[in-house]
């Protein structure tokens, strides 16, 4: 019997609207995607699972239907399709087109009417008919040739079935219905008759006719009063969701013949909107049904990927790349070492050199001296000719074991960032896939994975051949494409910039900092005794042991054991007993609330820091963080291995951390900090007269923000009065809301809106800063720094308002944080000339502050010429000012 798929349209395009809930899929042009990703990804399921021969995709049409004026509160509680959904279905319907997949819609009638007019027509012309939907208006129609297909738990329910999910057969489901009612639909049902009551009168009674024939049966004096006072209410929702099933529509069986989609228009459009993960399931159906391709892939004869089997070779190709002006590079490493490289010079050509393949050709490679014969052979290449390549700060670090100076000429992976800062990935297979649509051999084919993972010396040569060649070469055609597209947008300074600090920061982390490892040990110790008192102290709150790590038991000591109200259960169902929580309950007068914060800080610092810095020593003790350039999209550096920015500044413990770094003897450690720098950026961006004029006057930022909010002289400014306006301060450029700013200040939220419109008022520029760029996001989904750094927030044009605001709150506070960014990259470049004139070594970038370790008798001299070269980075109109410190450690220094 031939089957006819019937797709429920707008049923599966809200639910994979829906789907994402705060976390829509938004393209860089601020289209919403979500509907068509989920709505596709479930129709490519649904074909790739029941392999159908007919399918057809059934909507409602536009306007009243015969339901509306029936009643004319039918569906009016339905909110107004979001805005984003409606502009995105143009796209989906022309995507639809593409699918080859057959659309009906009647005018006057529901899509359900539709499907259940084809349904019935189903028993006439003798095919079975498999409804793709979860509207439970539609299990009415199951019978012996209709079946539903829910695309949610990709369950296929018949009459039993049927009867599982809902103890009411499919015949019963418009009695069913017209008793409980579809508060989706506002159909009304019968009062006080829910699920429950209405399943045993019809498993007692069988209908609602024969319900209302047997009333004086029903024992339940309320449920027999209500079926009587609201019997119209019973017959008009009966006559809402009973479906039609007689309709004349245009449209036969064989018209919905399906056989595959046109694939080439189809990866066009997915191409155009950035949907990888559709292309990738197109990809996987296409195989299956033509055994052909998509992607552009390897293929061997289109390309020269060579192996170099000896040094004599190498030396050859390695003279007539001299003759180049550029070549692309990528290199392999096992273990923080070079395993193999590969070279191209022009498109579709790349050279392999492999260092450690064991096979009997190749036994020159096996040993550490053979690499630094071969690489020796390299180095004139890798110094002296503009290298392409992607992480080379990586690669350069690496190669610096052997003495080689890399040239940076182009990293792919800064460019990509320069460009599209808002994602997360800028290796080149994303890159090779987004300009060339071409799909790489992928490391896990190659090296495994997890437990059954290889080394470059245990793959496969020919495939790791390939693998590293593709790079190269793709490496080299992508600096063209990428090159173009920073000059088209205007980014070639930033991309200057970022160019630029590369090897500086390459030079910190060769350099490291050094630390105290029996500081640290003795202070491992100490944090130790203190958890052990501090466990303890939990004990005696809780009045029992219990393992006060375990989120689950501590939630059941606070909220059970100690019966303190307003505990919170998670999806897990254990108790929610993350800090916010805790910090409430502290705030509420609950001291072991106060000793777990101090139990999990200590615990924390421990782990993260103590443990780890330990770890990460070298045999000097120098501690070698690396910085990475391409993390952040405001554009700032953040640091790995360890992450000594999330060192604690504003704690006792976490000032102890900072004493771990140390100067080296005869030096000391010199921390250069920008004061204020984002509140003078947000001051050059409002141009708000007192605030500029207090920063020329080196005045007390905060002290004159409480002056002009509490309409005081300067100096009867109270600590308490300056901690608010710091707090407040702080608050807007972190786009803080009334509400936490009430739990900041911990004052009322009125209080604190209050505060916040006394704000605005007196510093009008401020307000009108985020007001005018709030609206550019808005209007153009993207904003940019003084510099021209540009982050594209495509979650500007969401309609979902929890993912709208936190997309505005992120573009007000981009460009103060990229600025600010931007400027101490700059003042890097400055003090690196500096540098150069001292025995000095710049070791740390966090935040706002650069620490140096520098000779001590070169000291003076060279706070007064890094704090100059810092002061005249010339990129906005307030002055900049930077404090300098001094001592044996970070601490003394901060």
């Amino acid at each position: 019997m031939k089957k006819l798929f019937v797709i429920d349209g707008y049923a599966l395009i809200y639910r994979s609207y829906f789907a994402f809930g705060n976390s829509p899929l938004i393209t860089e042009a601020g289209i919403n995607v979500s509907a068509i990703y989920g709505f596709f990804n479930s129709l490519i399921a649904l074909v790739e699972k029941e392999k159908p021969e007919y399918m057809v995709l059934v909507l409602d049409p536009p306007g009243p239907t015969f339901r509306h004026i029936a009643y004319d509160q039918y569906k009016a509680t339905r909110q107004k399709m979001p805005q984003d959904l409606k502009d995105s279905l143009p796209i989906l319907f022309e995507m639809v087109d593409a699918f080859r997949l057959k659309t009906i819609e009647l005018e006057g009638f529901e899509a359900d009417d539709v499907i259940a007019s084809i349904s019935m027509d189903g028993y006439k012309f003798d095919y079975e008919t498999v409804i793709y939907s979860s509207d439970k208006d539609l299990f009415q129609l199951i019978g012996d040739k209709v079946k539903i297909y829910d695309p949610r738990t990709q369950t296929l329910f018949d009459r039993e079935k049927s009867y599982e999910k809902f103890s009411v057969y499919p015949e019963q489901i418009v009695d069913y219905l017209s008793m409980v009612g579809d508060s989706s639909d506002n159909v009304p049902g019968v009062p006080k008759i829910g699920a429950k009551t209405a399943v045993e009168l019809l498993n007692s009674y069988g209908s609602l006719d024969n319900i209302y024939d047997n009333l004086d049966l029903i024992k339940k004096k309320a449920i027999q009063t209500t079926l009587t006072e609201n019997r119209n209410l019973a017959d008009l929702s009966k006559s809402l969701v009973t479906l039609r099933s007689d309709l004349n529509y245009d449209l036969t069986l064989n018209e919905c013949s399906w056989s595959a989609p046109d694939f080439e228009k189809l990866i066009g459009l997915y191409s155009l909107h950035n949907m990888k993960g559709l292309i990738k399931q197109l990809e996987k159906m296409r195989n299956s049904e033509t055994g052909e391709s998509l992607f552009h892939k390897y293929e061997e004869y289109k390309v020269q990927y060579n192996r170099i089997n000896d040094e004599k070779e190498l030396s050859k190709l390695v003279q007539k790349l001299m003759k180049s002006e550029r070549v692309a590079i990528f290199c392999c490493f096992d273990n923080e070492d070079l395993s193999c490289i590969s070279i191209s010079e022009s498109e579709n050509c790349s050279w392999f050199i492999n260092f450690e393949n064991d096979s009997p050709q190749l036994t020159l490679f096996d040993l550490n001296d053979d690499r630094t014969s071969w690489l020796n052979v390299l180095k004139p290449l890798l110094e002296n000719k503009i290298i392409i390549g992607e992480d080379l700060k990586k690669v350069g670090r690496l190669l610096k074991k052997y003495e080689i100076n890399l040239n940076f000429g182009y990293d792919t992976e800064l460019a990509h960032y320069v460009l599209y800062s808002h994602e997360s990935n800028h290796g080149i297979e994303k890159i090779s896939y987004k300009l060339f649509n071409y799909e790489m051999i992928n490391s896990v084919s190659v090296f495994g994975s997890g437990r059954s993972s290889k080394t470059a010396n245990e793959a496969d040569s020919e495939m790791l051949k390939i693998f590293c060649c593709e790079r190269s070469d793709f490496l080299l055609k992508s600096f063209r494409s990428l090159k173009d597209l920073v000059k088209k947008k205007s980014l070639d300074n930033i991309f200057k910039l970022e160019m630029e600090i590369l090897p500086i920061l390459l030079e910190m982390e060769i350099e490291g900092v050094l630390l105290d490892r029996i500081y640290m040990e003795s202070l491992k110790n100490e944090f130790k005794l203190k958890t052990d008192q501090l466990r303890e102290s939990i004990f005696q709150y809780a009045g029992r042991s219990f393992n006060p790590d375990s989120p689950k038991q501590l939630g059941e000591v606070l909220f059970e054991d100690l019966m303190i109200v307003g505990g919170k259960k998670g999806k897990s169902g254990s108790y929610t007993t993350d800090a916010s929580v805790l910090e409430k309950l502290s705030k509420d007068g609950y001291k072991i609330a106060d000793v777990v914060l101090q139990y999990r800080e200590l615990m924390k610092l421990t782990s993260t820091f103590i443990d780890g810095l330990l770890s990460l020593a070298d045999d000097n003790d120098r501690i070698h963080t690396k910085f990475n350039q391409t993390i952040a999209a405001t554009g700032r550096l953040s640091s790995t291995e360890p992450n000594i920015q999330n060192i604690p500044v504003k704690t006792e413990q976490g000032e102890k951390i900072r004493k771990s770094f140390i100067a080296k003897d005869g030096y000391k450690l010199l921390a250069a900090d920008y004061s204020q720098i984002e509140l003078r950026v947000l001051a050059h961006y409002c141009k708000d007269e007192a605030l500029i004029k207090a920063f020329k006057d080196k005045v007390d930022i905060h002290t004159m923000t409480a002056s002009v909010l509490f309409d005081i002289g300067p100096e009867l400014v109270t600590r308490e009065m300056r901690s608010k306006a710091k707090v407040a301060n702080f608050s807007i450029i972190y786009g803080k809301t009334k509400f936490g700013l009430s739990e900041d200040l911990g004052i009322s939220f009125d209080e604190a809106s209050k505060f916040i419109d006394n704000y605005f008022g007196k510093f009008a520029g401020i307000k009108t800063y985020i007001d005018e760029t709030t609206k550019f996001v808005l209007d153009n989904g993207y904003v940019e720094t003084v510099s021209g750094r540009v982050r594209v927030i495509p979650e500007s044009r969401s309609d979902n308002k929890n993912v709208k605001n936190h997309a505005i709150r992120a573009a007000v506070n981009t460009p103060i944080q990229g600025t600010a960014a931007d400027i101490i990259k700059y003042a890097m470049i400055n003090v690196n000339d500096i540098i150069k004139r001292f025995d000095a070594k710049l070791l740390l970038q966090v935040h706002d502050e650069l620490v140096f370790e520098v000779r001590e008798e070169d000291v003076d001299r060279f706070s007064l010429a890094v704090k100059e070269a810092m002061e005249n980075v010339k990129m906005i109109d307030v002055p900049l000012e930077v404090n300098i410190g001094l001592g044996c450690n970070w601490l003394e220094a901060h």
